[in-house]
């Protein structure tokens, strides 16, 4: 599946619950998906659920609000698990969860890249909280991170926290 954006989305009152699985090439072509606002109970939580290892998504900006109940561990505002590749991908907004919580992805696995991203969302997590991702696996390079991390005045004290990620097993650059 290949899909080529023409034009900016905006989501605002949609009702959109996020693409369960992706795993073809996604191009943004540097346009932007707003009102993007997920508050349902769960994990997994983004514009893309999960991107799977032949999942490219590049040249797009997501705009909102992921803030699921639950369980709500690995929540990102672009996906909430990466195995692909997310290049160029910019996210503004919210994003609040207990677990892997991240700007880009809430958790970037062991075949998952981020390339050349930003983020300037507000991420808050109890555990494995990053501007780019919550807990990185994988591979992220070239990234930057302007938006606060955890700081609620009312939250519990935060373990794993990073202004790119919250915990990093993986290699990154």
């Amino acid at each position: 599946l290949t899909v080529s954006l023409d034009a900016d989305i905006d989501l605002s009152g949609s009702g959109f619950t996020g693409v369960p699985i992706f795993q073809g090439a996604f191009s943004g072509n540097g346009h932007t998906i707003r009102g993007l606002s997920l508050t349902g109970k769960g994990s997994r939580m983004g514009l893309f659920r999960t991107l799977t290892e032949t999942a490219v998504v590049e040249g797009l900006t997501v705009e909102g609000t992921v803030s699921p109940g639950g369980t709500a561990g690995q929540v990102g505002l672009l996906a909430g698990e990466n195995h692909g590749v997310i290049r160029n991908c910019v996210a503004r907004g919210d994003v609040t969860g207990a677990e892997d919580v991240g700007g880009i992805a809430g958790l970037n696995g062991e075949s998952g890249t981020i390339e050349g991203c930003t983020s300037a969302a507000a991420v808050s997590g109890t555990t494995n909280a990053g501007g780019i991702a919550g807990q990185n696996l994988g591979t992220i390079r070239g990234c930057a991170n302007s938006g606060e991390i955890d700081t609620a005045a009312d939250q519990d004290p935060p373990t794993s926290v990073g202004g790119i990620a919250g915990l990093s097993r993986g290699p990154s650059r």
